[in-house]
């Protein structure tokens, strides 16, 4: 069933049109769909839809007009559903919660243990001493718990507030102590290698078919893992928006982050004291201790670029993984919890009812925000496609939620749009500021794969955190056409040439590189060439699935076989550790993948080691003198077709000078 809560105004105002008769029951009954609706607008606002849903139900029961006289009580808050009557049946709930659970967890001597209740609610088998340790634990937070005033939700000391919050955690803590078996890889290997055997006993296809999708499972979430480790992004790529919307709420996660890897590489237990202080300051917020939070649904039970704890357990690097994920997840939670007591606060003070809608509502532009959305829950998706909730909040945020569900609250409505303004203005003001110190230093057409990157020699510097990407495959999709980043050529999409790009090939190659990195790899090895035109090796495939992608960018930025040896690359590489996309690369052309008679025969008058070393040199002179070339007024006044030309020219004449011909 629906759930809904109509704000006070809207309350007073159903209930006086029953008293007056505005509202008429024998004209709702016969009212349509819409109409009716229509009608309810004017008592209920953007719940109408709701309301009528309720009114709709109570008109199929057996007991119809007194299934109607429940809604009229339900809507207008009557009787029984009146905020008194229901604060006095939660407090009765409450009551009974908490005889309950003493009953269960802390018997009298007369009373017989229920073990097989008390294992029920923890999903796991206690003794009798150790449910009442549990019992113990919670008791003692709340006795904490007595010092917090509810009317007013304010802890009378910071002290006070952390005991409370401490003793919940050390409660927690136990009982997850008591759920969780910690075993080593070898002994997780030897227990599913056990299972194989029994299913193989009871169904041999059945069997292996379980055991290629545990392996393949396991190695997808690992790679993720391993390969988004090793920095601390959040703060400058899902908490970007944040820091442009909201930077009061963005600065306190994000400074706490240096601090929770700090301790996390320092002690040996670090990341789990890290994570234990910001529970604490978690479960003691007003918000967590009323619900909100969990209405809203902001608080993850887990993050999409960290599926899987595993790789913790990989001697001396597991402590930096830890360091990296407890940074990572511990700035989630704390930009999102700070922003919602923004945001909440914010609408106590403006008389906005903070009802279900409205949480709702919040926890969806929170959420978004913050790079989080309810989509990607499927097992398949998230094996498929590395943050599908990612790329789906970028969408939200772009649309301002207006393609992707939409909003029901003016409240948040108004918020979201605001969010993109900010967004739009400032990016436009940062890009016009650099393009004024350096012309041209940013790309302004969407159809360029550089759009709103800063660029300084080979390094690119993303100026959106990834959203530009959206715009980017819009742009292409609606003209129809591609812009060169190099040499700013201008090409037509589905010409039909050989090896020519559609815009079927363009989504797909959107796609691909929003897959996970085994996906990705297989793509690769389908393909014979990787993002970069080199055919795979075990090496490059194994650096795919493993190595972090900071360490892989510091070494295209500032090693490989195209050294910028600039501030700028090494500045690109400091800021990717902070999830700043930053890369430095050059356009290269790599003559194994098209080895003409021409190349073969000079590849075998000077060797294989020789012919790389030529290919190396063949391409930054051409990227030199292309990057001369595009600046000349000449080069611009000239047609796509001039330009191409004049570019192929450039590239023949480097390479005569090359191979000697």
């Amino acid at each position: 069933m629906k759930t809904f809560c109509l704000p006070p105004k809207d309350v007073a105002k159903f209930r006086m049109a029953l008293k007056n008769k505005a509202i008429d029951i024998a004209d709702l009954i016969n009212m349509d769909t819409a109409k009716r609706i229509e009608f309810l607008k004017n008592y209920a606002g953007d719940l109408a839809p709701e309301v009528n849903h309720l009114f709709e139900q109570k008109l199929v029961l057996k007991n119809r007009m007194q299934g109607i006289k429940n809604w009229a009580s339900k809507v207008g808050e009557i009787g029984r559903y009146s905020p008194e009557k229901k604060a006095q049946i939660e407090q009765m709930m409450q009551e009974y919660r908490d005889k309950q659970f003493e009953r269960t967890f802390s018997p009298k001597e007369h009373e017989v243990f229920l073990n097989d209740l008390a294992d029920a609610k923890l999903g796991t088998h206690v003794t009798k001493a150790e449910a009442k340790q549990i019992f113990d634990l919670y008791q003692t937070a709340d006795n904490f718990k007595k010092n917090y005033n509810k009317d007013t939700e304010t802890w009378p000391s910071p002290k006070d507030k952390l005991d409370y919050g401490m003793a919940q955690v050390q409660a927690n803590r136990y009982i997850e102590s008591l759920k969780t078996e910690e075993l080593s890889i070898a002994e997780m290997a030897k227990r599913r290698a056990g299972e194989f055997k029994e299913d193989w006993q009871d169904n041999k296809v059945a069997a292996v078919g379980k055991i290629i999708k545990d392996v393949g499972v396991e190695l997808d979430k690992n790679s993720i893992a391993m390969v988004a480790s090793i920095d601390n992004s959040f703060i400058a790529r899902q908490g970007l928006d944040l820091l442009q919307t909201h930077p009061s709420a963005w600065k306190d996660g994000a400074i706490k982050s240096f601090t929770d890897i700090y301790k996390s590489l320092k002690e040996k237990h670090g990341n789990e004291k890290a994570k234990d202080v910001l529970h604490a300051d978690l479960v003691s917020r007003p918000n967590y201790m009323n619900g909100n939070y969990q209405k809203a649904g902001i608080l993850a039970s887990f993050e999409e670029q960290y599926p899987t704890s595993h790789p913790a357990r990989v001697p001396y690097l597991g402590r930096a993984f830890k360091a990296s994920e407890v940074a990572f997840t511990s700035s989630a939670v704390r930009m999102r919890i700070n922003y919602f007591d923004l945001m909440h606060d914010i609408a106590k003070k403006n008389g906005v009812d903070i009802n279900e809608a409205w949480l709702k509502d919040g926890g969806k532009v929170i959420n978004a925000i913050t790079k989080r959305s309810d989509i990607g829950k499927g097992a398949v998706l998230n094996l498929v496609l590395w943050a599908p909730r990612m790329m789906w909040a970028n969408v939200q945020v772009l649309t301002a939620h207006g393609l992707t569900g939409g909003l029901k609250t003016a409240f948040w409505k108004k918020e979201a749009a605001k969010n993109l303004l900010k967004i739009t203005a400032e990016t436009a003001t940062v890009v016009a500021f650099l393009n004024a110190l350096n012309p041209g230093s940013v790309e302004t057409d969407p159809r360029s794969s550089d759009f709103l990157k800063y660029r300084q020699g080979n390094t690119r510097i993303d100026l959106t955190g990834g959203r530009s990407q959206y715009i980017i495959l819009l742009a292409r999709q609606l003209s129809g056409q591609t812009k060169n980043a190099q040499t700013k050529i201008i090409k037509e999409l589905g010409t039909g040439k050989k090896g020519a790009p559609d815009r079927v090939s363009v989504g797909i190659d959107f796609l691909i590189n929003k897959t996970t990195p085994l996906v990705r790899t297989g793509v690769y090895l389908g393909r014979e060439r990787n993002f970069e035109g080199k055919k795979p090796t075990a090496l490059t495939t194994a650096a795919d699935l493993t190595v972090p992608i900071p360490v892989r960018n510091f070494y295209q930025n500032v090693g490989g076989d195209y050294p910028e040896n600039d501030a700028v690359a090494i500045v690109g590489s400091v800021l990717d550790l902070i999830g700043v996309n930053a890369n430095t690369y050059e356009p290269n052309k790599h003559w194994d993948g098209e080895l003409s008679k021409e190349l073969e025969s000079f590849k075998k008058r000077v060797g294989e080691e020789r012919f790389k070393k030529a290919n190396i040199k063949y391409n930054l002179m051409v990227n030199q003198a292309i990057g001369k070339e595009i600046k000349r007024p000449s080069y611009q006044r000239m047609s796509d077709e001039e330009k191409q030309n004049r570019i192929e020219k450039i590239r023949r004449d480097e390479k005569r000078k090359i191979i000697g011909r």
